[in-house]
């Protein structure tokens, strides 16, 4: 019988993965290229971030800016002046004079000024906007105080651990934060020009600079926004 010897194995060719290699490079170019030369239209993607925030989160607040244009805007002509003693003074003359914030409390610590508002003398239940117009006056004349000074300010806002009244709010700490909030915009557009941290503590923290107040008096501050003033420049 005549014996045939078999042909060797062929190795098999990888030339269609170069071929394959290219091609996707060629098509990741293209969509690079084509990217690259398409922008963003941000008007049209906030409105579908807009409409999704209130679809998904019904309840959920927005910390929108005031129309400062009704406001008039008040003068003063506080001197630029860092020492906390005289500031102190300074505010304490001012809200015994002032039909509304005359319930607010200024207190001299070691390295700062604390000006408590009451949040009942502000805001109604569970809102963070200022609707009476004297209220906003008021503020506005403090704001318009503070507004030439270089010490460092910032606003914190507190509540005390009850729940939140009405639905605008899911937690006391977006309550508290957006009540900072609408304070630190009447220092702002009365002339403040620093940076100016705000915070929102909930009622974690409402005891935080009460220390030797009366009982009555914290409870009284259990629910306010303080702006502290210290006695340095932003940035030291």
């Amino acid at each position: 019988m005549q014996m045939f010897e078999s042909p060797p194995p062929s190795t098999p060719s990888l030339g269609w993965m170069l071929i394959f290699a290219d091609l996707l490079s060629l098509i990741l170019t293209f969509f690079v290229m084509v990217f690259s030369m398409n922008a963003v239209q941000v008007d049209d993607w906030q409105a579908v971030v807009n409409a999704l925030s209130d679809r998904l989160n019904p309840a959920q607040s927005r910390l929108r800016d005031e129309k400062w244009d009704e406001h008039p805007k008040p003068q003063s002509d506080f001197p630029e002046s860092q020492n906390i003693e005289y500031l102190n003074t300074v505010i304490e003359e001012m809200l015994a004079r002032d039909p509304v914030l005359q319930k607010a409390h200024v207190r001299l610590l070691d390295d700062r000024v604390a000006v408590s508002l009451p949040a009942d003398l502000l805001f109604s239940a569970g809102s963070s906007e200022i609707a009476d117009p004297k209220t906003f006056a008021s503020l506005a004349e403090l704001a318009a105080l503070l507004g030439n000074v270089r010490n460092e300010i910032s606003v914190v806002g507190y509540t005390d651990p009850s729940p939140v009244h009405g639905k605008t709010f899911a937690s006391p700490w977006e309550l508290s934060l957006a009540r900072a909030m609408a304070i630190a915009r009447v220092l702002r557009r009365s002339g403040y020009r620093q940076p100016m941290p705000v915070y929102g503590y909930g009622g974690k923290r409402y005891g935080d600079l009460l220390d030797g107040l009366p009982m009555a008096i914290q409870s009284q501050l259990s629910r306010r926004v303080d702006i502290v003033i210290r006695d340095y420049e932003q940035g030291r």
